[in-house]
C-alpha cells in the first residue's frame, strides 16, 4: 500500500532520481538524448556491458557527442 511506502521515504519518489545511475547503452541517438534529459547528464555512464556485445561503443560514443554542449 502506499502508506507502507511513506514509513520509508519521506521526500516524493522523483526526487530519488538523481541518485539512479543509468548507462549509455542505447541504439540512436534520440534515444541518447532522451536518456540525458530524464536522468541528467550527471547520471549517465558509459556502459559496454563487457563482455557482452550488445552494441558498438564507438556508436554509443558518437551518440553521445551527437548531444548539445
Amino acid at each position: 500500500s502506499f502508506e507502507s511506502c511513506r514509513e520509508k521515504i519521506t521526500r516524493l519518489p522523483s526526487s530519488y532520481l538523481n541518485q539512479i545511475y543509468v548507462d549509455s547503452i542505447v541504439y540512436s541517438p534520440e534515444t541518447m538524448a532522451t536518456t540525458v534529459q530524464v536522468m541528467g547528464e550527471n547520471n549517465i555512464c558509459y556502459g559496454s556491458d563487457y563482455p557482452h556485445k550488445n552494441g558498438k561503443m564507438e556508436e554509443i560514443v558518437d551518440y553521445v557527442n551527437t548531444l548539445p554542449a
